[in-house]
């Protein structure tokens, strides 16, 4: 009888199994390539993360609108930058300089006045978007169509004498708050004044630069020691975006503007600053700063003549 066959075999013994050859041209997972790629993409993810961490650190103080639950002063102590030079006792600080801000400063009826000066002077100037800037010591304004001066057109803009006084009376008030607030027992007025509406238009390109970029008040005129701003429309009311900002190097400090609102600071390279562009409506502002070189002092103010030089310390 036959012996029967015996069944082939189904599989290879483990033993003899041959690995599996990679694809011609596939990547191996062992490749120093991959590992360099693959850190790189990583390192830049961890960068991506640090950025947006410090970037959510950066905007996390905001001052919204005044409340009845807020408190009507805030102040900011910050280590004073090295540009007080030649040091002035009683005007300038060592060491702690500082930001303060100040509600309901001026009652709304003088923001109501102040707003009517602006207006007065910009009438017939540019509202299709962008800053429109009056000095009205000077009678100088200026917007996206160029350089007038009110006191010398044919008839020249007038304003009254209260008007004028108004304004004298809130620049003295500002200089006292200052005085108040950082302690001295010297500061001077200095030129100019700025009363600025900014009108938000999506579709205005700036012809220049204005504040809306991160810039030091001291850099730009070494004489001013301390800034005033005085705001005189509701931030989320009257306008949209348009905010307040200065930069510090760990975060952001965002400041919502509000009628009667007053900002004081010191204007050295401690305080940059920026304001963020108007999305829609108009901002008003009323903007000063301060000196403490006599020699830089204003005295011919407000007369409704030009004035372009500093008066003589007395």
């Amino acid at each position: 009888m036959a012996r029967p066959a015996k069944a082939a075999p189904t599989a290879t013994p483990p033993s003899k199994t041959k690995a599996a050859m990679p694809t011609r041209g596939a990547p191996r997972m062992s490749s120093p390539r991959v590992f360099w790629s693959l850190a790189v993409v990583f390192g830049a993810l961890a960068a991506w993360l640090r950025y947006q961490a410090l970037m959510a650190t950066k905007s996390l103080h905001h001052i919204g609108l005044p409340t009845s639950a807020a408190p009507a002063r805030i102040r900011w102590n910050v280590t004073c930058s090295n540009q007080y030079k030649p040091f002035v006792q009683g005007c300038h600080k060592r060491t702690k300089c500082g930001r303060a801000l100040k509600d309901n400063f001026v009652s709304p009826a003088v923001v109501d006045a102040l707003r009517g000066i602006a207006d007065h002077g910009m009438q017939g100037r540019s509202t299709l978007g962008g800053p429109t800037i009056m000095d009205i010591n000077t009678g100088y304004v200026k917007d996206g169509n160029g350089l007038i001066n009110l006191y010398r057109q044919d008839p020249p803009v007038q304003f009254t004498t209260a008007q004028y006084t108004l304004y004298r009376d809130t620049i003295e008030a500002i200089r006292r708050a200052i005085m108040h607030e950082f302690q001295l027992t010297t500061l001077y007025f200095t030129a100019p004044t700025f009363l600025t509406r900014l009108i938000g238009n999506a579709s205005w390109t700036p012809a220049e630069l204005h504040d809306e970029h991160a810039h030091v008040d001291k850099n730009n005129t070494h004489h001013y020691d301390y800034s005033g701003l005085l705001y005189l429309a509701d931030y989320g009311v009257e306008f949209t975006g348009g905010m307040f900002a200065f930069l510090d190097h760990h975060r952001n400090t965002t400041v919502e503007p509000a009628r009667g609102r007053l900002m004081m600071f010191t204007s050295g390279a401690e305080n940059v600053h920026e304001v963020r562009p108007v999305e829609s409506g108009a901002r008003y502002l009323m903007s000063m700063w301060f000196t403490c070189d006599a020699r830089k002092r204003f005295h011919n103010f407000l007369d409704g003549k030009v004035h372009e030089h500093y008066a003589s310390a007395t």
